[in-house]
């Protein structure tokens, strides 16, 4: 469930006395949609910004943001006010995996696949092959992969 990105720029967020404990992330996806991604573990350096990288995305959402989705279509919305808050993400569940421990499903954005836990609504109401619209509270980059 990765992505591949080049990764545009860092941007501190939390720091004392110069040493950073968090930051933004901006990334362009393949099919170039950029947006800014919270990094709370620091994962990325200077070095790294101009590379390209294979990353898991992971996001911060209530169940009531997940809904059906009327139209067929994949990818990602960056609108926002707030860099790493209110993305979209929708295209279609193509399967229900175990990722250490916690079930989830699989959710393919067309430039590639987030995972989704199937916790309480989430997994009662939608299926395999579902076509839903996941609005993010905030999304993280999770991890470097490659």
């Amino acid at each position: 469930m990765t992505f591949t990105v080049e990764l545009l720029a860092i941007e501190p967020h939390a720091t004392y006395r110069e040493t950073v404990y968090d930051q933004l992330v901006e990334v362009e996806f393949v099919d170039g949609t950029s947006l800014w991604l919270f990094d709370p573990d620091v994962t990325v350096s200077e070095d790294a910004i101009g590379e390209e990288a294979v990353i898991e995305i992971r996001t911060l959402f209530d169940e009531s943001d997940v809904t059906g989705a009327d139209d067929r279509s994949h990818g990602i919305d960056p609108e926002t006010d707030e860099r790493t808050k209110g993305h979209e993400y929708y295209g279609h569940i193509t399967e229900r995996v175990d990722d250490d421990g916690t079930e989830r499903f699989v959710l393919d954005v067309g430039v590639g696949e987030l995972s989704i836990p199937t916790t309480g609504e989430v997994g009662e109401t939608f299926d395999v092959g579902d076509y839903v619209r996941l609005s993010a509270i905030r999304s993280d980059l999770y991890d470097v992969v490659a």
